[in-house]
């Protein structure tokens, strides 16, 4: 049977989309070697504006009208216009990741799109993966659609990389990190609802009690206006010699990161994604200060420590727990990687395989 993954637009693509997918095709073919899992993209076109237009809903578009498959899975929610494209006659799963479209205000052209095309081809998918139970009420909620219509499927993580890695200063100082430093580590974009800006106050006041703390950031921008707002928030801060940007990394070496830091820092005001970031570190024994927020509760447990995101007191009264409490410390290294256990790529993969046969039998 062919079951068709539709991935996008590379352009358009971040990297935990990529990985979601890199790791769950090979899982999922592992276990079901009567599926012929086709993975269609297309690699868009460089354009100086409205790239998003342009090649996700005109050129991909077209591209989809050709497509046959036996059932199709749509692994990004911001190709849900496709839906009403793709053959009449066959299944149409999505994994839908959040909402966050609908959090920007309506008058705002950036989310036009998606509630114009988008919504509507979300409703028409005849079953939806999210990734937490959180996510599924809110997509329940606001888009009217049917809860028995809607599986929550974690992502997963491969323990044979994300485990505990501590040393190889060679890998670390490729990024400028020399040996012995001490860092607190930030994996994501710089997109506002990432909330870097409170990391950055969070740090320069670490700083006069921790002087020889270095700030890692691990991740591309987002996009040029957020590495813009990152720069003048770092010069007002003086924060230009005491922060290291690696930018996108090799996936091999963030088992290094995650192994050797003090901690990571993850305080978003939304996670959009399937917060693999703290997964990963947890299961590489790096303590994890995450946003009090019901998806990161329900995904990392008593394994972490919360904090409030719109409080930047708390965020750093929470980081110092970890650097100054060595109790504190110990019981998150200890939690952290029993936890991660509970996420794998091959649990994911048995679930969407069981999804697949319920709507093809």
């Amino acid at each position: 049977m062919k079951v068709m993954w539709i991935h996008g637009v590379s352009r358009l693509r971040g990297a935990s989309m990529n990985k979601c997918v890199d790791f769950l095709q090979p899982a999922v073919g592992r276990q079901a070697t009567d599926f012929d899992i086709v993975i269609d993209e297309i690699k868009g076109i460089r354009v100086p504006f409205l790239k998003g237009i342009i090649n996700r809903y005109f050129l991909y578009s077209i591209h989809s009208l050709k497509l046959r498959a036996d059932l199709f899975h749509i692994h990004d929610h911001a190709n849900a216009h496709l839906i009403s494209l793709l053959p009449k006659n066959a299944p149409k799963i999505l994994t839908l990741y959040d909402l966050y479209m609908l959090e920007i205000p309506v008058l705002n052209p950036k989310v036009l799109p998606f509630r114009l095309f988008n919504v509507p081809g979300i409703r028409r998918a005849d079953h939806i993966i999210t990734i937490s139970s959180q996510m599924k009420k809110e997509i329940s909620e606001k888009l009217s659609y049917p809860t028995e219509r809607i599986s929550v499927i974690y992502s997963g993580i491969d323990h044979s990389l994300y485990t505990p890695r501590p040393g190889c200063e060679e890998v670390l100082r490729q990024y400028g990190l020399e040996s012995g430093t001490k860092y607190l580590l930030f994996v994501g974009s710089e997109i506002p609802r990432k909330n870097f800006n409170s990391v950055l106050i969070v740090f320069k006041r670490l700083l006069e009690s921790h002087p020889d703390l270095v700030l890692l950031k691990v991740g591309n921008p987002g996009s040029q206006r957020a590495r813009n707002n990152t720069m003048r928030k770092m010069t007002q801060l003086e924060l230009q010699d005491k922060a290291l940007f690696c930018g996108f990394v090799p996936e091999e070496h963030l088992p290094y990161f995650y192994s050797n830091a003090q901690l990571l820092l993850a305080p978003s005001h939304y996670e959009g994604d399937c917060g693999l970031h703290v997964i990963e570190a947890m299961a590489c024994g790096c303590p994890v200060v995450a946003s009090n927020i019901p998806q990161a509760r329900e995904l990392a447990g008593d394994a972490v420590i919360y904090c409030d995101p719109n409080n930047v007191d708390d965020i750093l009264e929470k980081t110092i727990s970890i650097l100054e409490d060595e109790k504190v410390r110990a019981e998150l290294v200890s939690k952290g990687p029993k936890k991660a256990r509970e996420f794998s790529w091959e649990k994911s993969a048995k679930e969407h395989i069981s999804l697949y046969i319920k709507y093809m039998e």
